[in-house]
């Protein structure tokens, strides 16, 4: 083959290859809204302690009553807006999941004293750097909330005590990646960690000698391993 011929063929590689490239959509903007839902796999740490009170002119010493360590899981919903500027996207973004998780501690006497997360949710910022103008990598912070059930049970079926709780001032942080594959729908992977803090729950209990209720403090966080997919409008 001719050096004429080779160079023939080289131009026409070059000039299909621009008029491809040419033919091709440019990446769609992330400028918008959306909603999409989510599974998520949950792990929850809780912390329990009685602080000293006094029932029934009875006074209880204060006692450490352990860590508490389960896992389960969950899904919901997320809705959110995001802003492209180059290759940054700023966005806001609210999560709420539904979860079947429960930690628990039980005690030499059979009692067992457990914390049941039965919904959990956030108000977030997110910021994000485009890696390629359809794959963002982003981290993400704000406010959380969490709905609790606690139970305590005596091992031989005596006593039993329970309470429901929203915890409304918590934290959270995490980050992942969302990767737009078609120009309305986008899939993501993120880690996320819920920080509820210290709250006080009385108990109310059945068949308890010293009344009907207690009071227990309780810490609760959440880690949370979230795959979701997103319509974007």
């Amino acid at each position: 083959m001719s050096r004429t011929l080779l160079s023939a063929v080289a131009a026409l590689g070059l000039m299909a290859t621009s008029c491809l490239a040419g033919d091709l959509p440019p990446a769609s903007s992330w400028t918008g809204f959306y909603i999409g839902a989510n599974a998520n796999w949950n792990f929850i740490s809780a912390d329990a302690k009685a602080p000293t009170q006094t029932i029934n002119n009875v006074t209880h010493d204060g006692f450490n009553a352990g860590s508490q360590n389960g896992n389960g899981p969950g899904g919901g919903i997320q809705f959110g807006f995001d802003y492209q500027i180059d290759s940054i996207v700023l966005g806001i973004q609210a999560m709420t999941s539904i979860a079947a998780t429960d930690s628990s501690k039980e005690f030499s006497s059979g009692e067992k004293l457990t914390t049941e997360l039965t919904t959990f949710g956030s108000l977030n910022a997110r910021i994000g750097y485009l890696l390629q103008p359809d794959v963002l990598a982003y981290g993400k912070g704000g406010l959380a909330f969490g709905s609790f059930k606690y139970t305590d049970k005596e091992g031989n079926g005596g006593y039993s005590g329970s309470s429901d709780d929203n915890r409304l001032q918590g934290w959270l942080v995490g980050g992942g990646v969302e990767w737009k594959f078609a120009p309305n729908w986008s899939a993501f992977a993120e880690y996320d960690y819920t920080m509820l803090g210290d709250n006080d729950i009385d108990l109310s209990y059945k068949n308890a000698s010293w009344g009907n209720t207690y009071k227990y403090t309780f810490n609760q966080n959440i880690g949370s391993a979230v795959l979701g997919v997103n319509y974007r409008f």
